[in-house]
């Protein structure tokens, strides 16, 4: 036997935990790559793309943690969770606004 722990309170350790690992992460990340691929200069612009890093990382590890409480077999959620990312990444293109 294991130990059961509630649902909320993984996902809530989960989110701190690498919320704020990954916030550290993508502080170093920003400054580097933000001004060599040349985006919109601007402290207010660099703060946009960093929130919007931040918030992909937590829609990922909420997909993420629904796919692994959804699935009992181990294999058939590493297929799922393989098979999704695949497709988000795909169609990651289309969202792109051409205007």
């Amino acid at each position: 036997g294991g130990i059961l722990f509630s649902t909320s309170s993984v996902y809530l350790a989960k989110l701190l935990v690498y919320s704020a690992t990954f916030s550290l992460l993508f502080i170093p990340y920003t400054a580097i790559v933000y001004p060599i691929v040349g985006l919109r200069a601007g402290f207010n612009y660099a703060l946009v793309f960093l929130l919007a890093l931040v918030l992909q990382q937590i829609a990922a590890i909420s997909l993420g943690l629904t796919i692994s409480a959804a699935c009992r077999n181990r294999v058939l959620g590493q297929t799922i969770a393989g098979s999704a990312v695949i497709i988000l990444i795909l169609l990651s293109g289309s969202l792109y606004n051409i205007n």
